[in-house]
């Protein structure tokens, strides 16, 4: 009987000592882990393969384009509340490099007019579109912020009208948009998921009233429209 206990408990040293280094390395690993700081979270999913992030997004803001004056004393141009909504995409194909972000939304702009004492009406004029942006994310060291840059364009625009300009309702404006830069600033909060933006976007367009005289049309072009914009990205 006694034989067989010495037996069981006689093992190897070698092998002992091992096993329990081995069981030590284990309970200071899980005694290291707990939450993760979004910079170890940032570091730890760029091993390897490009990490990625997609989701939704929203903001409120304003725009203001360049007022086109019409033959008979008025003016129009886009001006108001804008809003926008899509989805976006943020990935890192290169580890230790800029993130790329891209997106797709509907935006919009609302409309309104006002009437001068003369009778002339200022259409400020609104537009729903779609829009497409891209271009790289900075991170601005450990702080949880992130400068982007990049291009973006509107596509399908169509103008939303509202007054009495008696010009601009015998000749419908037709907004002509070019790509345009933006500018973004990023900030995440600890380990929140959200990224809260303020975003400053500047587009070229055209205006054309459609049938409306050459001269008309001319003043058209090289119009500017700013946007500021305030969201969030879930």
């Amino acid at each position: 009987m006694h034989y067989f206990v010495r037996q069981a408990f006689a093992v190897k040293p070698i092998t002992s000592f091992f096993l329990v280094i081995q069981l030590l390395g284990s309970g200071v690993a899980l005694a290291q882990s707990g939450p993760l700081s979004i910079e170890e979270k940032i570091q730890d999913t760029g091993q390897g393969v490009g990490r990625f992030r997609g989701g939704v997004y929203g903001s409120l803001g304003w725009g203001h384009g360049t007022r086109i004056s019409t033959p008979n004393g008025g003016s129009t141009g886009p001006s108001g509340l804008h809003v926008e909504a899509g989805v976006y995409g943020l990935f890192n194909p290169i580890r230790d490099f800029a993130d790329i972000e891209t997106g797709l939304s509907l935006t919009g702009m609302t409309s309104s007019s006002t009437q001068s004492n003369n009778g002339a009406v200022s259409n400020k004029t609104g537009y729903i579109a779609g829009q497409i942006y891209a271009g790289p994310v900075f991170r601005l060291g450990q702080s949880g912020s992130a400068l982007a840059v990049g291009m973006q364009a509107l596509v399908g625009t169509k103008i939303v009208k509202n007054g009495e300009d008696t010009f601009v309702k015998q000749y419908p404006p037709k907004m002509k948009p070019k790509p345009g830069l933006y500018v973004e600033y990023q900030y995440q909060r600890g380990l929140d998921n959200a990224i809260y933006f303020s975003r400053l976007t500047v587009t070229k367009y055209e205006v054309t009233f459609q049938g409306a005289p050459a001269s008309v049309n001319d003043q058209g072009k090289g119009n500017t429209l700013l946007t500021l914009q305030f969201g969030i990205k879930n």
